[in-house]
């Protein structure tokens, strides 16, 4: 995918509140159910980063993490399914890696669900715990070392 662009974004900027519509189509709906205060309740914490992905301007991916040193904590990402299967996740993963390993991250953690591991462990992260529910839908904690 040609233009591209990934950017880091503050919960202030009007690119948070279309990640959050994107984390709510995705994320929340298909499971019946809407974006929780206690989904976005740390959004605005200054240990959080957000990183977002945009093809002529519009949104198609974001992701964001809970820094909690020496490591990060990989949170909500999503990609719209018109950009699924481009290479848009390993990119924003890839220039989310790079931002954080600058401020001084050394260890990624995902709460992943398992339909997506798969993806998870091309991008260089392995499982670390047993199956678990989460929301209804099966879970494993995968990790990164950077």
């Amino acid at each position: 995918m040609t233009d591209l662009i990934i950017k880091q974004y503050e919960s202030a900027d009007p690119l948070y509140c279309q990640a959050c519509s994107l984390r709510e189509r995705l994320l929340r709906e298909p499971l019946g159910m809407r974006l929780r205060e206690v989904d976005v309740q740390y959004d605005g914490h200054p240990n959080m980063m957000h990183f977002a992905a945009l093809v002529g301007g519009q949104l198609i991916a974001t992701v964001s993490f809970w820094i909690k040193m020496p490591g990060a904590e990989l949170r909500q990402m999503c990609v719209d399914s018109t950009a699924q299967g481009l290479n848009v996740g390993a990119s924003i993963i890839a220039h989310a890696e790079e931002e954080l390993k600058r401020y001084g991250v050394s260890m990624i953690r995902a709460h992943a669900r398992v339909s997506v591991v798969g993806f998870y462990q091309k991008s260089g992260f392995f499982d670390v715990s047993q199956h678990e529910e989460h929301l209804g839908i099966p879970h494993v904690w995968v990790e990164k070392y950077l």
